[in-house]
């Protein structure tokens, strides 16, 4: 890349899985920015739409679904909201990236027993003044991380029904942000690997890396009841009236 414009070219670019031209997301994103007056309010608007029209939940499609369909499904985890909110930037005109790292399984503690010690997270970074800000703040509803984060206080623990305790759901487009990744030295083994910008899950697990929860055919069959008859109902429980 030999200039500002084409870093700023590429990440407002589509990709697999981010849909940034789709009729949804151009509408979902003027709609909620509507009265923004300038990119970082924009920014902020989308990030709180994002947070709260798109509960945290699993679908049948894993990580494996377009920015659109996961608007369409009005639940979402980390990998897919981060695919929502940075396609919805992006067709905002404001640049973005999803930067991928795995992130221990217990964040995922009350809800889901993924089996694996870690599991793959992916967290934004917007580009506002020329400044890449990151952020996964936009991860879970503000009921659900209420509750999440009520149930770790009365346990004494750091990270679970997924969220992290000293973890925050409040952005304003000047500084970091993590409801999730907070790496901030309370839980040393939060995080092993940092696998880096890629333009989507997919392109991501098409890479060479080791992963924890790349997506079998096995997997591909089952999650769907899974999602549907385990993970969101325990979710769902947590957010409705404490753990699960």
């Amino acid at each position: 890349m030999n200039s500002v414009e084409d870093v700023h070219e590429v990440y407002l670019q589509r990709s697999e899985l981010l849909d940034v031209d789709s009729r949804l997301i151009r509408e979902f994103a003027q709609r909620v920015a509507v009265n923004a007056k300038s990119d970082r309010e924009k920014a902020v608007l989308i990030h709180d739409a994002v947070r709260d029209e798109v509960t945290f939940g699993f679908t049948g499609g894993f990580y494996d679904e377009k920015a659109s369909e996961t608007l369409k499904n009005r639940r979402g985890f980390c990998i897919t909201k981060a695919a929502l909110f940075t396609s919805a930037l992006r067709s905002s005109g404001i640049p973005a990236r999803m930067v991928f790292v795995d992130i221990s399984s217990d964040i995922l503690r009350g809800v889901l027993n993924t089996g694996t010690q870690y599991v793959e997270h992916a967290y934004t970074e917007v580009l506002l003044d020329e400044m890449w800000i990151k952020t996964d703040s936009y991860t879970v509803d503000q009921l659900m991380f209420t509750k999440a984060q009520q149930a770790l206080q009365e346990e004494g623990s750091v990270i679970g029904y997924g969220v992290h305790r000293s973890g925050t759901i409040r952005w304003d487009g000047t500084k970091d942000a993590f409801s999730q990744f907070l790496d901030n030295g309370e839980m040393t083994t939060l995080t092993t690997t940092r696998y880096g910008v890629f333009a989507d899950a997919r392109a991501l697990y098409r890479s060479d890396n080791k992963f924890w929860n790349k997506k079998t055919l096995v997997l591909a069959l089952l999650f769907p009841f899974f999602a549907r008859l385990s993970i969101n109902p325990a979710i769902d429980k947590v957010r409705s009236a404490g753990r699960a």
